[in-house]
């Protein structure tokens, strides 16, 4: 079978399920609205127009091709953010977005480096954090600004993420607001949350910092070891340059850090 009959078939069976979910949602509205009305609660400007949730509907699959079939299995938030969007609670999609990609940056963090992680944050905020169950204890701030600074997120990465999570906090259902989305807006949201974060691994540049630090903590090094590492530090970006800085001065200090640790970086 050639490829422009698969495709014609592909594109020929989504429109007969987008067909039925029209059908199917717009039976569950109407009824949703009777049972309102008997009620008597408000059933006006609930529901998100049925228009503006085809858009998303239409775009879903080709958003979600960016994300591998593993990852894919997992992401329960991003199935949330379809039955919301569906069901025209658009609020409460943006917040399911947003879950997912928090979920998303402390799964990296705990599968890159937790303590690498760490080195980014205050000394009170450290304290808190032993394992990565514990990146709930902090604010999703912390956790997006500290993914930058370790190149788990890329500066443009973090400008678009950073700006989500206020959109989150604003117009949501995490807080109340009669704020109207559309379909794009919300699409646009998840695309980028998929390619920035969800999809997305670490630079080169980020893998090999960790895997220094990684070393620095196991390994005892010798005076040979140190010209390679010289080098490869040079075509370092900047921005992983302090952060390794910081982390290192973070081991130097740490009271319970390894000796050894203590002699390679002093």
């Amino acid at each position: 079978m050639s490829n422009e009959v698969i495709l014609g078939k592909n594109v020929q069976e989504l429109a007969q399920k987008e067909s039925l979910l029209s059908t199917t949602v717009g039976d569950y509205q109407k009824q949703l609205y009777e049972f309102l009305d008997f009620l008597r609660l408000p059933s006006d400007k609930i529901l998100v127009d049925f228009k503006e949730r085809k858009k998303v509907i239409a775009n879903i699959p080709d958003i979600v091709e960016n994300i591998d079939d593993k990852t894919r299995a997992q992401s329960f938030y991003i199935s949330k953010f379809i039955t919301a969007s569906g069901a025209g609670l658009f609020d409460a999609a943006l917040n399911y977005i947003w879950d997912e990609t928090i979920t998303s940056l402390r799964n990296k963090i705990g599968l890159f480096d937790l303590e690498y992680f760490k080195s980014t944050l205050d000394e009170d905020k450290r304290k808190k954090i032993n394992k990565i169950e514990d990146l709930s204890k902090i604010d999703d701030n912390d956790v997006v600004v500290g993914c930058r600074e370790i190149g788990i997120l890329s500066d443009i990465g973090f400008k678009h993420i950073d700006y989500i999570r206020n959109m989150r906090n604003w117009v949501s259902a995490a807080h109340p607001n009669q704020v109207e989305l559309t379909g794009l807006n919300i699409c646009d949201w998840l695309e980028t949350c998929i390619k920035e974060v969800i999809g997305k691994e670490p630079s080169y540049s980020a893998i090999q910092t960790q895997k220094l630090l990684y070393n620095i903590r196991t390994n005892t090094y010798s005076v040979n070891d140190v010209k390679p590492i010289q080098q490869a530090l040079q075509t370092t970006p900047e921005t992983f340059i302090i952060s390794l800085h910081n982390a290192c001065f973070g081991l130097f200090c740490d009271p319970d850090g390894k000796i050894e640790v203590k002699i390679i970086l002093g």
